[in-house]
């Protein structure tokens, strides 16, 4: 079981089971694949570290893509 917080101003935890977490990952990832992406492309994720972010990082594995990780809060410069 996953907990977070949607965000700072809200208190209330929301809840994922490893399950979920997975069968999300395999829908993007077959979503990549479908787009072309395939193994050893380049995959940049840009994203807060929410469930969404691991889910991104997870299908990028499971491509066999080389994954590049950002976080949302950087800067361009």
């Amino acid at each position: 079981l996953i907990g977070y917080r949607e965000s700072n101003q809200n208190q209330r935890f929301t809840w994922l089971t490893y399950e979920h977490v997975g069968e999300a990952a395999m829908d993007l990832a077959a979503g990549l694949r479908a787009a072309g992406i395939t193994n050893r492309s380049p995959l940049v994720v840009v994203a807060d570290l929410t469930p969404a972010y691991v889910v991104s990082l997870i299908s990028g594995l499971l491509l066999g893509c080389v994954l590049v990780p950002l976080h949302g809060a950087l800067s361009a410069e």
